[in-house]
């Protein structure tokens, strides 16, 4: 009976509606082929590591900002002009003088008050009333603005600016011509406003003090020279002048050189300081051994220069 039934199995597998005999019988798929072995001479096989692996899922880099904009510190001596004044003259003859004027902190009309005149060099010279104070002019009128010595010696400061169309320098010629409004030098105009100033604060005019590098150190030998009872000081720097001139004044003066100025010859400062030794005066003298042109540096670094400033009475 087992027999009959698995001989009808077979008989209904290869006739009766069953599979074929041609039918493929079940393949299992193939096993996965081993991997060839590496020859002499291949590089190592290197095994993707957990940070390999997780790069694409990584978060993305933080936005980088840009920088916040900052604001370049002004140019040397901008900062002074807040301190100063913007102002002009007019001459008599109509010419415009643009200066800058520095008050007291604490100004009193009760009290009387110094003047400080600094005269500017050449890279000065202009209309924008700006210059004067800036970039290597600061060291005119920084010092005596400052702080300590506006609260041991407070004064005014008047700074003008020559312009370059009126005369090439601060003035035309060493001594004065004939007087002329309508061809007014910038160092007469200065004296002029200086004695306008007088009338407008209460200014000492015992202690009205004139000071300048190079072209303003020419300016100030000859303003002492023009104006011999007019100053009672005077600090010409890296300057000259006409010394058979300068014997008149009455000022105190205390003039300094670079003796490695290439620019103003020293012997220019060494002509007037002995011109004056000549005439009975007493002036102070500072040379400087390896100091060029810029001596105002070395100059305004003298610790009795401020207290000997101040001491001077005309």
């Amino acid at each position: 009976m087992l027999f009959l039934t698995l001989a009808m199995g077979l008989v209904g597998v290869g006739c009766g509606g069953g599979r074929s005999a041609s039918a493929p019988i079940y393949q299992p798929p193939p096993a996965p082929r081993a991997a060839p072995k590496p020859l002499p001479g291949d590089p190592p096989k290197v095994e993707a590591s957990d940070a390999d692996r997780t790069v694409a899922t990584a978060p993305p880099l933080p936005t980088v900002r840009k920088p916040k904009k900052v604001t370049p510190p002004p140019p040397l001596g901008e900062d002074l002009l807040l301190g100063f004044e913007a102002r002009s003259f007019r001459s008599p003859g109509g010419l415009r003088l643009r200066y800058r004027l520095f008050r007291p902190p604490e100004y009193d009309p009760e009290k009387k008050y110094p003047l400080i005149v600094f005269l500017h060099g050449s890279s000065g010279a202009g209309t924008d009333n700006r210059k004067q104070l800036t970039g290597s002019r600061r060291y005119g009128v920084e010092l005596w603005s400052s702080a300590e010595v506006q609260a041991e010696h407070p004064a005014f400061i008047l700074a003008p600016q020559a312009d370059p169309a009126q005369a090439p320098t601060w003035v035309r010629l060493w001594r004065a011509g004939q007087p002329d409004p309508m061809r007014a030098e910038p160092l007469e105009m200065v004296v002029d406003l200086i004695r306008e100033l007088g009338h407008e604060f209460s200014l000492d005019p015992d202690r009205v003090y004139l000071t300048g590098m190079s072209m303003g150190g020419f300016g100030t030998w000859i303003g002492i020279s023009r104006y011999p009872d007019l100053f009672a000081a005077a600090l010409p720097m890296c300057g000259g002048g006409d010394p058979t001139h300068v014997v008149e004044t009455e000022a105190a003066v205390w003039a300094f050189h670079g003796k490695a100025d290439r620019v103003v010859p020293v012997r220019r400062s060494r002509e007037m300081v002995e011109a004056l030794r000549k005439a009975g005066k007493e002036p102070r003298y500072s040379e400087y051994s390896g100091v060029g042109h810029q001596v105002w540096k070395r100059a305004f670094e003298e610790p009795e220069l401020v207290d000997w400033l101040f001491e001077q009475r005309r």
